[in-house]
């Protein structure tokens, strides 16, 4: 797990995840990772400090990378796959894959590729909500979440 980004808020992200039994390790260690990102684009937003849910955009590959260096890319892309499947079951999170706007040069047509995973993280106890064509936008067009890609790796 990236120690680093939970030095600020030690307990917060171990208190907004269930105990162990409904949660497995491999789930238990992206959603605490989730959770310390979540806190922290919060923080850079200036956010208030109740806050129940942020939503941020972030690369599934690049999470893999920063949890499990070791592993082989798509190895660690389907972990946090799994991961982000059975958090979203349990009501933790919710996300969407995000379509970026590259274009065909030829064509001018869409090339339909993801950029990256939009994830709306529970802070409070309750179920995420589904996401808003507005978190979408809005996780992608704040700065306040750019500098954290730089701090996974």
């Amino acid at each position: 797990m990236v120690v680093r980004l939970t030095g600020r808020f030690p307990n917060a992200a171990q208190d907004a995840i269930p105990s162990c039994t409904i949660v497995p390790n491999l789930a238990r260690e992206v959603a605490l990772t989730l959770v310390a990102l979540a806190l922290e684009v919060g923080l850079g937003r200036a956010y208030h400090a109740r806050t129940s849910e942020v939503a941020f955009h972030l690369p599934q590959q690049t999470l893999a990378a920063a949890l499990w260096p070791d592993a082989a890319p798509e190895t660690g892309r389907k972990r946090v796959q799994r991961a982000l499947r059975r958090l979203a079951s349990l009501g933790l999170l919710s996300y969407r894959g995000r379509v970026g706007n590259a274009r065909d040069r030829v064509t001018g047509k869409s090339l339909g590729w993801k950029d990256g995973t939009v994830t709306l993280v529970r802070l409070t106890p309750g179920q995420a909500r589904a996401l808003t064509r507005e978190d979408l936008v809005h996780a992608l067009a704040d700065p306040g979440s750019l500098p954290f890609y730089a701090s996974l790796l």
